[in-house]
């Protein structure tokens, strides 16, 4: 869930999302950009590139 969510950029790769998350989760905000995106396959693929959130480790 989030309280808030704005994106940068055309929605292709490369475009960067912020979401501002509700209270009550571990994060107050995240910083994503889109690295795959295939319509065709139903593919997505983003990476955190940001925020303040306890993924700073994650995936190990």
């Amino acid at each position: 869930m989030h309280a808030r969510c704005s994106m940068r950029g055309d929605g292709r790769v490369g475009s960067i999302r912020e979401v501002e998350v509700v209270s009550g989760f571990p994060a107050a905000s995240s910083t994503e950009r889109l690295e795959i995106l295939d319509e065709e396959q139903h593919i997505l693929s983003f990476k955190i590139v940001g925020g303040q959130h306890r993924l700073h480790s994650y995936p190990p």
